[in-house]
């Protein structure tokens, strides 16, 4: 699906005197807005509900450890809506996932894992939002 798009993250290199990397940065564009940044780790075997954000996008990298993601476009305009989709996104990848606002999305580690997740908007800033049990959608993933 064109919406769920892996980007590769740009490492910046900081001054001498600073430690640690940049991976994202605002001229980097990958979100309209900025809300929240979240560091979360996931033990082995996790496996999380699906979320729906009806406003907010959320940009997710993986810093330590693979995660799978199961995306189903919920937005009832657009194109690939009704759409199922899985990534599977390794921290050796250096690489990042933008989720739409309206997209369902759940994750799942086999191994212990550390993501970084940025969002447009603060949780609990829209009524809307959703959190929806992982069996909603078993079948439709079944069949992606």
């Amino acid at each position: 699906m064109a919406d769920f798009q892996i980007h590769d993250l740009h490492i910046h290199t900081l001054k001498a005197q600073e430690s640690g990397k940049i991976i994202l940065r605002d001229d980097d564009h990958l979100l309209r807005r900025f809300g929240q940044a979240e560091l979360q780790t996931m033990a082995a075997g996790t496996q999380t509900d699906f979320t729906q954000r009806i406003a907010a996008d959320e940009l997710w990298a993986v810093l330590d450890g693979v995660v799978s993601f199961d995306l189903i476009d919920q937005r009832p305009n657009s194109p690939t809506y009704n759409a199922v989709d899985s990534f599977s996104i390794a921290a050796k990848d250096n690489q990042a996932l933008l989720i739409p606002f309206g997209v369902a999305y759940a994750l799942e580690s086999d191994q212990d894992s550390q993501l970084l997740r940025l969002a447009t908007h603060a949780d609990d800033t829209h009524t809307e939002d959703q959190v929806l049990p992982r069996n909603t959608f078993v079948e439709r993933l079944s069949q992606a």
